[in-house]
């Protein structure tokens, strides 16, 4: 909600040095100002949509029994083992991924919510 005031205020301002600055404003000029603020805001919300949809980790290889091997952290660009993202995950780093003992070994997955559009794939 904050990124919408922060456009409205753009919008505001952009109108404000319009009207202060210029003898004469025209019509269409003024209309094409707020238009391209308007698309500017459109932009910004389209690319953090966008950013934030993305899931935070991905699955990149997997053993030939199907065991998750290794990860990629899709905010911070980084590959991880299943070792590495499981001290990473028992540290606190990622809140949505608890570690289960499969067949004893610690095995990384998503905290349970009922979705199943974010689980680890």
């Amino acid at each position: 909600m904050e990124g919408i005031f922060r456009c409205v205020e753009r919008g505001k301002e952009l109108k404000d040095s319009l009207f202060h600055n210029a003898v004469y404003i025209d019509s269409i000029v003024f209309t094409y100002s707020i238009y391209f603020a308007m698309i500017k805001c459109i932009q910004y919300f389209i690319f953090i949509g966008a950013f934030m949809s993305r899931k935070r980790v991905k699955v990149i290889q997997e053993s030939g029994t199907g065991r998750n091997e290794k990860f990629h952290d899709n905010y911070s660009h980084s590959d991880m083992s299943r070792a590495q993202f499981v001290e990473k995950i028992e540290q606190g780093d990622y809140p949505k991924y608890h570690v289960r003992g499969i067949g004893g070994v610690k095995t990384p997955a998503s905290n349970p919510d009922g979705k199943v559009n974010n689980n680890l794939d």
